[in-house]
């Protein structure tokens, strides 16, 4: 079990409210009374094999949703047989607690970078099945809909191990490139003044420990928008990106920021601002009347 803190799944396991979970990320033998985890051993874009599925799901649910939806068996678990398993959940189970994740946007994406026709069509298609589910929903029921990431497109990658072969020992991932050594802070701030070494802006200690565990490295960038870092040491110094599209940065970067919107029954028309992930999961255990205290186990 990859969890080490409470979650809203036990909390609501607690109080004795059954739950359900489709392709819901981390929820491999979780608490959850009907449950789909995210789980697979081949993929197709953002579908996954049900078979795998079906290994880690709660007994029978798979061929009973079958039962009602025959083209739910298919090969690959997608977001329209996501939907379909949803639909038979909220109106044969009735949970007092549903979380679906719809995968098909994020794949398409990745591949065809954001905005571009093909990723507007699938938000479109996302937004259709959505639709299916919410006409089965009774009408007091509160509804969420959560985005785990935004997305930023990119052009290039650039192999900053290579530029920096003499300098100190660097830290290179995708998203940020750090060094604890003066030697190689001072050669990263000298590459950064030409843009197409790909490095943006320098992330300050204050914004590292807002996030981050640890003392800060004495110098730490993020990529300039358009570019990933490579994490090779040798090849080519400029390619292209396996992916045009990605997430993953640091979490302060303006543009790939997630979605949060909650409606229904006491929930009161507000603009929150920025807030973290982490207070989601409170905000939900009010809604539906569970004591949840995040980290406590």
């Amino acid at each position: 079990n990859m969890l080490k803190a409470a979650t809203l799944w036990d909390a609501a396991k607690a109080a004795g409210l059954t739950t359900a979970a489709v392709t819901w990320p981390v929820t491999v033998d979780a608490p959850i009374t009907w449950n789909l985890p995210e789980y697979f051993l081949k993929r197709q874009g953002g579908a996954m094999d049900l078979a795998a599925i079906e290994s880690k799901s709660t007994p029978g649910l798979v061929p009973a949703i079958a039962a009602k939806y025959p083209s739910f068996r298919q090969q690959w678990m997608d977001d329209r047989t996501r939907a379909l398993a949803t639909m038979y959940l909220l109106t044969e189970k009735h949970p007092a607690f549903t979380a679906v994740h719809f995968v098909d946007l994020d794949a398409e994406e990745h591949d065809t970078e954001p905005f571009s026709p093909a990723s507007n069509a699938m938000l479109e298609w996302t937004d259709e099945l959505i639709g299916n589910i919410l006409r089965v929903l009774p009408a007091d029921t509160a509804i969420a809909l959560v985005s785990d990431h935004g997305f930023i497109p990119v052009k290039k990658t650039v192999a900053l191990k290579l530029l920096l072969k003499e300098a100190g020992p660097v830290n290179v991932t995708p998203f940020t490139v750090s060094t604890m050594d003066p030697t190689a802070a001072t050669k990263l701030e000298e590459l950064r003044k030409d843009p197409a070494n790909g490095i943006g802006r320098a992330i300050p200690a204050d914004e590292w420990k807002r996030f981050m565990p640890g003392n800060p490295p004495l110098a730490i960038y993020e990529p300039a928008d358009g570019y990933v870092f490579s994490t090779a040491a040798s090849g080519e110094l400029y390619g292209k990106p396996y992916e045009i599209g990605t997430h993953g940065y640091w979490p302060n970067r303006p543009g790939p920021r997630a979605t949060f919107i909650l409606k229904g029954p006491g929930v009161h028309a507000e603009k929150l601002g920025e807030l973290s992930m982490r207070e989601i999961a409170p905000r939900f255990a009010k809604v539906i009347g569970v004591r949840f205290v995040p980290g406590a186990r």
